[in-house]
């Protein structure tokens, strides 16, 4: 059986590193404005942004 060795690229590396930065900010977002529903509403909708696109 032979093994198959896939390499990650710069650009996967670069979109993974971004992914984490974003949600760090969104982390944030939500700890420091957490005030009132459309706060949450806001983090919401970065979060959907973030993850669902």
């Amino acid at each position: 059986m032979e093994t198959i060795l896939k390499r990650a690229t710069w650009l996967e590396l670069f979109y993974d590193l971004a992914i984490v930065a974003l949600v760090a900010q969104l982390t944030y977002l939500a700890a420091k404005y957490h005030h009132s529903p459309s706060d949450f509403l806001n983090i919401f909708i970065i979060a959907y942004t973030i993850f669902f696109t």
